[in-house]
């Protein structure tokens, strides 16, 4: 909103405008008299010249501008709008009562927006207590069970033997979740750089499967790989790309229903969303009990899980799908899921391909 008023020269309000965050001019009665364009989504639909609190309505910004406006130089806080999303503003309001200002403004309140600095803060403060709570448990059964075969269990062969099994179990559980660990903060750090090898899907796909024929027997599954015959080849990192369909198919196996089949189907696609190129859709779909709709858009995030007694009987970690997310961010790609409770559950990896294949 650029508005040329008495006392405000052309270079004041052409760098008003210049500025990326959201400035608002206020006079003596709080009343709006300026503010760019950056700004506008924050306002009422006619702002200027009403009060600042007919467009936002937030205590703490409020008495900050009638504090400066009263005759304090600064103020500063932070302010959360709540709809029609949740954003969190940093404000900071300075007094314009010095001779270069005008006559009628007499407060200049900036705006930042910081939800994605908060966001990432409480994220890492939410993982730090996920990792604390998922290594407490199988750290305190061991402790407890150390104890006990130091006392009174040492002598007992069969208690020792069954304490021993399951300190086994949870030894194994903490170095499956330091792995999982590890090998996210590994491709998070690489994200953003893009791999330059060329992978042959059809031949990597082949290879994995291979490796959980033994585990879809034991489970009175089967494994049904369709490949395309044309597929393309893509650029990866074949380490990476092997995780994600290790994962994909793992958990098809593990929440699968007995005796039904885990189906492995990679095609040509015309079009990679937002790539502009085409590429490879790889599905990977299992027959189970599905996944309700509301938990489909928080299947990726670290430590969330679907049925968590379960997920812990079955070695989960709750870090499988998020690797997946990050490898394929990397990759360049997209991941889709589709469930029909009580009947299937499809992953969908779609990937771009050679630019020259």
């Amino acid at each position: 909103m650029t508005v040329k008023k008495k006392g405000i020269r052309r270079i004041d309000a052409a760098i008003m405008q210049s500025l990326p965050v959201p400035v608002i001019l206020v006079n003596r009665e709080r009343e709006i008299v300026d503010f760019n364009e950056v700004a506008s989504p924050l306002l009422s639909a006619q702002p200027l010249n009403r009060d600042l609190a007919l467009s936002l309505r937030h205590p703490k910004l409020l008495d900050a501008v009638d504090l400066v406006i009263a005759g304090s130089p600064l103020s500063s806080g932070e302010f959360v709008i709540p709809s029609p999303f949740s954003q969190t503003f940093q404000f900071t309001v300075v007094s314009l009562k010095e001779k270069k200002s005008t006559e009628f403004a007499r407060a200049l309140v900036t705006l930042n927006d910081i939800t994605s600095i908060r966001a990432t803060e409480q994220m890492q403060a939410d993982f730090v207590a996920n990792v604390s709570h998922e290594l407490r448990s199988p750290l305190s059964t061991l402790i407890g069970f150390i104890e006990t075969l130091r006392g009174v269990g040492w002598g007992d062969d069969e208690a020792r033997e069954r304490f021993l099994a399951i300190m086994d179990t949870e030894a194994h559980r903490m170095k499956r979740l330091i792995d999982d660990l590890l090998s996210l903060s590994k491709v998070e750090v690489r994200e953003h750089v893009r791999p330059n090898e060329t992978v042959e899907l059809g031949a990597l796909l082949r290879e994995v499967a291979d490796t959980f024929t033994l585990r879809a027997e034991k489970r009175d599954m089967a494994l049904a790989l369709e490949l395309d015959d044309d597929l393309p080849s893509i650029v990866g990192e074949p380490d990476e790309l092997a995780e994600v369909f290790t994962n994909l198919i793992d958990n098809a196996l593990k929440y699968g229903r007995g005796g039904t089949s885990v189906r492995i189907v990679a095609s040509k696609v015309a079009w990679v969303p937002y790539r502009g190129t085409g590429g490879v859709a790889v599905s990977v779909q299992n027959e189970g009990d599905g996944i309700a709709p509301d938990h489909i858009p928080r299947l990726t995030e670290r430590f969330y899980r679907v049925d968590k007694g379960r997920s812990r009987d079955l070695g989960g970690t709750g870090l499988g799908l998020a690797i997946v997310k990050h490898i394929i961010n990397r990759h360049r790609g997209r991941l889709s899921v589709s469930s029909t409770e009580g009947r299937t559950t499809t992953f969908t990896v779609t990937l771009p391909g050679r630019v020259d294949s």
